[in-house]
């Protein structure tokens, strides 16, 4: 090898307008052509690869920091058709990590996992009636055709008709119940309810006498009233988590009718050419009762059953204008334009500022699916406006979060292979630690838990937090070895300046990542003063769900797999004298942030080491069987079954803690006999949830099936009252067979399956 090396040429593609191809307009990718901006296309500057390259010469790296030496990396995160299956960066260290020792495996096994209890809850047909509005076939529908269509528009109407007149002011209840409730907590006030109730007052219309409906006269009339029901549907599911008891119920269960009709009506309304306004809200109240609601065919994917109406909604609010400057922009008024002689102008009562308002709204969700799910964010902000920060002052802070999201987009996700610096990595870590700083500490959590005002800020901060660990993760599986050599160059990695820098940021990230774990599910489970309460629960169950399933097991495989084995395997101890649990350390939530904020080795040392050794195996492993007995005192943590089944993954890793400290650490430790115990806790909790609740829907099918079967068999003799459904409602059990419900939640064939695969890792290791 000589050692003059020639500088290599590094050539990058250029980018050409598609729209404006014949004329070969090179695009900027920060704006659009100039020729697409005179020609009002900026909607069609769509970019490909152009022939042109430009060289540029690298720069000679003998004594420069690894840190300032610009490489070149793939996406580090595997997307896949849905974007549930997306697996950043974790997954793909483990297979690099020459260290791994069997958490890898195990990771796997809990994809494999989440398939089959998918496939599980499937099976049971409850939601087939469901309908995709990614796949309507809105064509079909035409105001001007032949008389089937009349009847298709008289058959709308008088199922319409007998919905809303039947249940007139239970529907008016729920309205209000929304506006008090949960526009301001879930939507930033950006549904206009004035303009609502005025359209629930002209199409449904009181008089002393009767009640009457005024058939809309334009097709895309119907999707005022699709707003409605769906605002029904939305009050219906978030009051049960609230407790709260509605005056007037609905006749004939007809809840259950709401969310079908309202996804039809939409569709009826010929909502993507007509673009109007209420087909936005709507789209977005389904988008939020499909997230939240985790019995839609779904473990844990909320993101890929809201996705879709979240996409159509951001194109709607494109085509209608929305992403320009509302102050000097359009008044947007077509139901007067379409040739109705009613004085009707709904569109017209929103005002500029409520559209302000679901404009900020919208690109806060966009932010929060690329955290969620690694896709890069929807709006482009080369054209689009930013935030509008002059409608209320507390929104400064989000201001800052949707303005820091697309640069963080940028440097973890890209279409093509990006040129990066790790120092452009630790600045936008350092973006990240400077915004959750201004947000509210989490020594304040339980006290402002009761605080609805306050909610949206720790939202926001537990979601920042989720960001900072993965991005402390895509620096670790850039320092591994195989990446390392695959981006530098030999002389580069043998500077023994490079070497030191190497090691402390490994280092480095390895604290971050344990502080942001711990300091999360500690305050948000871990307090011994009492479990959240219910709705907050149900606010929080994106956040919580992600941190009790897949970040445990990042957690889990950064603590055994990368960070400590050889140390961990060093102080084995040899003794096979019975050894027991110690009681769980107890962490300073407010230390740990100051620490995370404040990062700084040396000056932290004595603080950094206690909270170390806190993490050894046996204590650690105390500390998250403490988690896991806090977290089944959750008020409702069984009535999702996106939380409940990443309870059982959550308990899956126990499982596997207690295997690995009896493996590697402490032979006299008894798996199964501290096992049983946990196991004996859980289903005496469950029982007792039964008791209360009856939440027949944790069941999967194959143990529903087990339990009908059983007591098929003991109640041969006994009267129909032992019947595992009572003869009132067949959604309720019977106390007869509670405790063994109980048992068969978390030991059914699945489970028992992976904890014998668990065994026969560890034993072959």
């Amino acid at each position: 090898m000589s050692k003059v090396k020639k500088p290599k040429k590094i050539y990058r593609q250029s980018k050409v307008c598609m729209h404006c191809k014949i004329k070969k307009i090179k695009c900027d990718r920060k704006k659009p052509c100039s020729n697409c901006i005179k020609n009002s296309s900026i909607n069609s500057c769509i970019y490909d690869d152009g022939k042109d390259y430009t060289s540029i010469n690298e720069k000679s790296t003998r004594n420069e920091s690894i840190l300032d030496i610009e490489f070149r990396y793939s996406r580090l995160s595997i997307i896949m058709q849905k974007p549930s299956n997306s697996f950043l960066c974790p997954f793909i260290f483990s297979t690099k990590s020459k260290d791994h020792i069997i958490s890898y495996h195990y990771l796997f096994k809990f994809r494999n996992l989440i398939s089959k209890e998918k496939i599980l809850w499937k099976s049971t047909n409850l939601f087939n009636d469901n309908v995709d509005i990614s796949n309507l076939e809105i064509d079909n529908y035409n105001s001007n055709s032949n008389n089937n269509n009349s009847l298709n528009f008289n058959e709308i109407n008088r199922l319409i008709e007998s919905l809303i007149l039947n249940n007139y002011h239970s529907i008016l209840e729920r309205l209000n119940y929304f506006q008090l409730e949960l526009n301001k907590l879930y939507f930033d006030s950006c549904i206009p309810m004035g303009v609502i109730q005025l359209i629930f007052q002209y199409y449904f219309n009181l008089t002393p006498i009767s009640m009457k409906f005024n058939y809309p006269k334009k097709q895309f009339e119907y999707s005022m009233i699709s707003l409605i029901f769906s605002i029904v549907e939305l009050s219906n599911k978030f009051a049960i988590h609230n407790d709260f008891k509605f005056n007037f119920q609905l006749l004939n269960n007809e809840n259950k009718n709401f969310k079908k009709l309202s996804l039809k009506l939409l569709n009826f309304s010929y909502f993507k050419r007509r673009r109007n306004l209420f087909s936005v809200y709507t789209l977005l109240i389904m988008r939020l009762l499909s997230s939240k609601n985790g019995d839609i065919q779904c473990v844990g994917e909320y993101i890929w059953n809201s996705h879709h109406l979240f996409v159509s909604a951001v194109n709607l609010c494109m085509d209608m204008g929305l992403y320009v400057n509302l102050d000097n922009s359009f008044n947007y008024e077509k139901l007067e334009s379409n040739g109705d002689q009613r004085p009707v102008s709904f569109f017209k009562e929103i005002s500029t500022e409520q559209k302000k308002r679901l404009w900020n709204y919208i690109l806060k969700l966009d932010c929060f699916y690329f955290i969620d799910t690694s896709i890069p964010p929807i709006i482009d902000n080369r054209y689009c406006h930013s935030y509008y920060t002059n409608i209320f002052d507390s929104c400064l802070i989000t201001c800052e979060f949707v303005k820091l999201i697309p640069e963080i987009a940028i440097d973890i996700l890209s279409n093509n292979n990006n040129i990066i610096t790790f120092n452009k990595l630790l600045n936008s870590t350092k973006k990240i630690i400077k915004l959750l700083s201004k947000l509210p500490s989490l020594k304040n959590f339980q006290k402002d838990e009761k605080n609805k005002s306050v909610w949206n800020l720790y939202y926001l901060k537990f979601i920042l937090f989720k960001l900072l660990f993965i991005y402390q993760f895509q620096i670790i599986s850039l320092l591994d070895d195989s990446a390392l050599n695959l981006n530098f160059n030999e002389n580069i990695l043998k500077n023994s300046n490079n070497k030191l820098i190497i090691t402390s940021l490994k280092n480095e990230c390895y604290l971050k990542c344990k502080l942001i774990y711990i300091s999360v599910i500690d305050t948000i489970i871990g307090s011994p003063k009492g479990s959240l309460s219910k709705e907050y629960t149900f606010y929080n169950i994106e956040n919580l769900s992600s941190w009790i399933g897949v970040k445990t097991i990042y957690f889990i495989d950064l603590i055994f797999s990368i960070s400590t084995p050889i140390s961990l395997n060093q102080s084995k101890n040899e003794s096979i004298e019975s050894f027991e649990l110690p009681n769980p350390p107890i962490f300073d939530s407010q230390l740990l942030e100051n620490l995370l904020y404040d990062f700084n080795i040396n000056k932290n040392l004595k603080n950094l080491n206690k909270f170390e050794n806190n993490l050894k195996p046996s204590l650690l492993i105390s500390f998250m069987t403490n988690i896991y007995e806090n977290l089944l005192k959750l008020k409702g943590f069984y009535s999702n079954s996106k939380l409940f089944f990443m309870t059982k993954y959550f308990l899956l890793t126990l499982y596997f803690l207690y295997a690995y400290l009896h493996y590697f650490s402490e032979p006299g430790f008894n798996i199964i006999s501290n096992f049983d115990k946990v196991i004996n806790k859980t289903q005496h909790l469950l029982s007792n949830i039964f008791n209360k609740e009856n939440p027949t829907f944790l069941l999967s099918p194959n143990q529903m099936i087990n339990c009908l079967n059983q007591m098929e068999n003991k109640g041969n003799n006994d009267n129909q009252n032992n019947s595992i459904f009572n003869n009132e409602d067949s959604n309720n059990l019977s106390s007869f067979n509670f405790n063994d419900i109980a048992s068969s939640i978390f030991s059914d064939e699945t489970m028992i399956s992976f904890f014998k695969d668990i065994d026969d890792i560890f034993n072959k290791e």
